[in-house]
Order: C-alpha cells, then sequence, then structure tokens
C-alpha cells in the first residue's frame, strides 16, 4: 500500500513549478544577450537589421576567448551564385582582416546559394574571438561579396576585451 504524503504533494508541486520557471529564465536570458544594432554605417546594399551577441550596449564588447553572433537581415541586390566573407578590423590606420575567417559564405550561415535579387535574407555568422587578438577599441567592417561586387557592407565599432 503506497502512502501519498503531503511532502511527496509539495516536492511534486515544487518541481512542476520549477520547471517552467527556469525555462522563462533561461529565454529571457538568451533574449537580453541579442542587441539589435543602432549605430552603423551601411557601405552598400540594403540591410534592414543587424543583431550581435553577446552584446549589452555599443559599441559590443567582443570578449577574447568566446565566440560573437552576428545576424544581418538584408534583401540580396544581385543574382549571385557565392557569396565571399570579409570582415576586417582597423588597427592603427591599416584594415586588417579576422585570421582564420572561412570565406565561403554560402556555408553554415543560414543561406543557402544561389541568391536571387530582390529577395530578403537572414545571414548568420559566428567569430571566434581568439584569445591572442589584441585588446582593442576598433571599427570592423563587415563584408559579403557576390559575384557582382558587394551584397553587403557595414562599419561599426567595437571593444575587444
Amino acid at each position: 500500500m503506497l502512502l501519498h504524503s503531503p511532502w511527496q504533494t509539495t516536492v511534486l508541486h515544487v518541481k512542476m513549478v520549477t520547471f517552467p520557471g527556469i525555462v522563462l529564465l533561461t529565454l529571457i536570458a538568451v533574449a537580453v544577450e541579442a542587441k539589435t544594432l543602432e549605430n552603423y554605417e551601411v557601405c552598400s546594399g540594403e540591410i534592414t537589421a543587424i543583431r550581435v551577441e553577446p552584446c549589452e550596449t555599443e559599441p559590443c564588447s567582443f570578449f577574447r576567448g568566446k565566440t560573437v553572433v552576428a545576424e544581418v537581415d538584408f534583401v540580396a541586390n544581385q543574382d549571385s551564385q557565392n557569396l565571399i566573407n570579409d570582415i576586417k578590423a582597423k588597427v592603427i590606420l591599416i584594415n586588417v582582416p579576422f585570421p582564420g575567417l572561412k570565406m565561403n559564405a554560402c556555408e553554415d550561415n543560414g543561406i543557402t546559394c544561389p541568391i536571387t535579387k530582390g529577395q530578403t535574407y537572414t545571414y548568420r555568422f559566428s567569430l571566434e574571438v581568439k584569445t591572442w587578438f589584441p585588446k582593442i577599441s576598433t571599427t570592423v567592417t563587415w563584408r559579403v561579396k557576390g559575384d557582382e561586387g558587394d551584397v553587403f557592407c557595414f562599419k561599426t565599432d567595437v571593444d575587444v576585451v
């Protein structure tokens, strides 16, 4: 014969209330990390939104040893079979390419090539900030090139910390 004690009921109630609470707090924490950028300059293309995570305030802090994820919503300005990543940081007066950058923007970035002119896409890119990157406040130029030149390009200030 199983006895049902008030203690067992309380434990079951706590588990049922706690699990949804943890899920909700996790979703809130994840949502707070992504920042829709407001301070950026479009160099080319039609960009409708840029989100960076983790980023609490602008300029965003890129923490060495961590991964930064950027999402760019854009309208394709050309038909293109290929897309190429080109990300550079200004160091003193020279734009230096990010080391270890995967050049093919059609792979692992949420976009399936070919792209079609006039269609809206979301480009999602993960950038590993190496531990040996210098601590610096800089301007990053983030460009994706297609078969006929830039598909989009933007510049924004970041702090590598």
